[in-house]
């Protein structure tokens, strides 16, 4: 009988969930990461799409190649949104 009292207690003290609809920071922080991967792969892309030559040849086509893993990875960091 001694233990209902803290337990009660304790349950009202806890935060209101957050809905569904409700843009939290962590979200905001994730849909921010994933826009910015987002822009590194599209830029990644038209780099790489219109790079002449190959790897070595000043055309940037190494750097866009990497810029297309590092905003592929930064994608799939920034978590669910």
């Amino acid at each position: 009988m001694g233990l209902a009292a803290p337990a009660a207690a304790q349950a009202s003290v806890q935060p209101a969930p957050a809905t569904v609809y409700s843009m939290t920071p962590e979200r905001i922080a994730a849909s921010t990461a994933a826009l910015v991967g987002l822009i590194g792969v599209v830029i990644g892309g038209l780099v790489v799409a219109t790079g002449d030559g190959g790897v070595g040849t000043d055309n940037g086509l190494a750097g866009g190649v990497v810029a297309m893993m590092v905003g592929l990875i930064g994608m799939d960091s920034a978590g669910p949104l």
